[in-house]
């Protein structure tokens, strides 16, 4: 809210006179005698309460004092168009009335002023500072000054204070009038400059817009500040939704304001909070704040219940009648984001224990391997007698090495470190796997592999084994609770454009529905039942196909399958 320069010029200059350093006043309000010396200028309600508090110190928070400041504000540069209006009218009630009605507003468009004026010397008048704004006993005490002395405009002495009282949002003062006594020449004077009298009334019509102007700006840009604020804000009356920002408008995803204004809270409550939004419902209207922060749960448009954290809720006045504000976070992407952390934390947690098992494991993995080439080459100075013992053995060796490239590449998965110019037969390397796993999958589903001629891509074998292998796993166990007649698993290998090659692995079995699509990805999560599933397959697929530069996507239908794409980079040669 922005209050009239003028004001300030006025209480300057009285200060002036009593010799109060206005200079260091100004300072400490945030405000420059350059700034405050136009009077068609404005300042924020904020620097204007600095500067009233300021002068309360400077005279010891004495009552008295303040009000003979504002007293000499009247004598020595009243505001605009207070001097217009004393030349023109012809009793202090008049005055009063003008006053009330015209200056007032224009220099502080957001006081709530009601006035009352009884016969020709009695005339009553109330303030507020409504509850949005920050309270001033001392602009009160000053106003109250300035009051009293008004009639001395009219060459009159000044109103005598019948009954007054001051708190920091509230003034009431009851005055009795001087008697105005003959006026004949300024009568004549009202009678006859017709023209001057025309000023008189263009200068109440144009304080008036610039009053109701300030207001409106004012008003404007407290709502655009609500709209643009991330926190979701609120205001209700009585449980009735009249204000809802943007931030609540989208996430309770309404298309726009006007669909959730005139609504209820209760509305928008989920069932579980009820009793809680009721509790504070059944409190007074005079709480200045509800109790402290609170979790709440909405329901948004399309049903989805949203966890909310609440600020205590404040009194306010919204459009001129009492309210209530409440201001919100949606906590649900908190907790998400906490979860992501749990989940990275034990995601390193189980890479320092698979570099762990791995140097464990490549020790004895050395003895064995060193044992058995010791055994065939033993064996081969027995001929032929030896031989279906050599050839065991050579199985065995097979195994080993085996172990040793899976230990390899746990320990490379560990280190995060990225082969590099490696390539491998996908065509080949997806008949292999398959093959190797084709006893597991056909428990459950029909099996067909499809192998188009393209070129090595990049990547280590294991590594892009492994995808091959986590794909094929997960499709086999989507088709674990439907029919083996319906069931069916294709894997597919083609080139594809901007020199990739594509791997498809098709299934026909429960498919993944829309609340677990944006998941399916994410560690440690999974859909299947009991314990089966550890939820980290697809996400160390993913992460292996990033490593290998490649893209991963999926396309599913809930009951009736779903397919997996990995477009694997060629191998190009150095």
């Amino acid at each position: 809210m922005l209050v009239s320069a003028a004001v300030v010029v006025s209480l300057v200059e009285a200060l002036a006179l009593q010799g109060v350093d206005v200079d260091e006043l100004l300072r400490e309000a945030g405000l420059s005698r350059e700034a405050t010396s136009r009077r068609h200028s404005r300042v924020s309600w904020t620097s204007f309460v600095r500067l009233c508090n300021g002068v309360s110190r400077r005279v010891d928070h004495r009552v008295d004092r303040l009000r003979a400041v504002g007293a000499l504000m009247t004598d020595v540069s009243p505001p605009a168009p207070l001097p217009m209006f004393a030349r023109y009218v012809t009793s202090s009630a008049t005055l009063y009335e003008l006053v009330a009605r015209w200056v007032a507003p224009a220099n502080f468009p957001h006081l709530r002023l009601y006035s009352n004026r009884w016969g020709s010397d009695r005339f009553s008048v109330h303030g507020a500072i409504p509850l949005q704004y920050e309270a001033c006993e001392a602009f009160l005490q000053l106003s109250i000054g300035s009051l009293i002395a008004l009639p001395k405009m009219l060459g009159n002495g000044p109103a005598t204070p019948l009954d007054v009282q001051v708190s920091d949002r509230t003034f009431h003062a009851d005055l009795r009038l001087p008697d105005t006594g003959p006026s004949l020449r300024r009568s004549l004077q009202t009678l006859f400059r017709r023209e001057e009298k025309a000023a008189l009334l263009d200068a109440q019509r144009l304080a008036l817009m610039d009053g109701l102007e300030a207001s409106g700006r004012s008003h404007a840009e407290l709502r655009a500040l609500l709209e643009r604020l991330p926190d979701m804000v609120v205001v209700h009356v009585d449980g009735r939704i009249v204000f809802a920002n943007r931030a609540f408008v989208r996430t309770m995803m309404w298309a726009r304001a006007e669909d959730v204004v005139g609504r209820t809270l209760f509305d928008v409550v989920d069932p579980r909070s009820r009793r809680m939004l009721e509790e504070r419902l059944a409190l007074p209207p005079d709480a200045e704040a509800m109790p402290e922060l609170a979790e709440v749960w909405l329901v948004r448009r399309d049903g989805e219940p949203v966890h909310v954290e609440i600020t205590p809720t404040q009194a306010v006045v919204f459009e001129g009648e009492p309210a209530r504000l409440v201001v919100g976070r949606d906590i649900g992407e908190r907790e998400r984001l906490k979860q992501r952390l749990a989940d990275a934390d034990r995601l390193a947690s189980l890479g320092m224990l698979a570099a762990g098992v791995a140097h464990e494991v490549n020790n004895p993995l050395a003895y064995l391997l060193n044992n058995i080439e010791i055994a065939k080459r033993h064996l081969a100075r027995l001929g032929d007698e030896g031989k279906p013992a050599a050839d065991a053995l050579q199985v065995a060796l097979e195994g080993v090495d085996r172990i040793r490239f899976v230990v390899r590449e746990l320990l490379q998965l560990a280190r995060a470190e990225q082969p590099e110019g490696m390539s491998t037969d996908l065509g080949a390397l997806v008949q292999s796997t398959v093959s190797l796993a084709r006893a597991e999958i056909e428990r459950t589903a029909r099996v067909a592999v499809e192998v188009e001629e393209s070129r090595p891509v990049g990547g280590s074998v294991p590594r892009i084994a492994q995808i091959i292998l986590n794909l094929v796993i997960n499709a086999t166990d989507a088709m674990r609770e439907t029919a083996y007649e319906q069931n069916e698993l294709v894997v597919r290998v083609r080139p594809a454009e901007h020199d990739r090659v594509l791997l498809e692995v098709s299934d026909t079995g429960v498919g993944v529905g829309a609340p677990h699509a944006d998941r399916i990805f994410d560690p440690f999560f999974t859909t299947k039942p009991g314990s089966t599933g550890t939820g980290l397959g697809l996400t160390i697929t993913q992460r292996l196909v990033a490593d290998l530069r490649g893209e991963i996507s999926f396309t599913s239908a809930p009951g009736r399958g779903t397919t997996f794409r990995v477009l694997f980079p060629v191998a190009h040669p150095e």
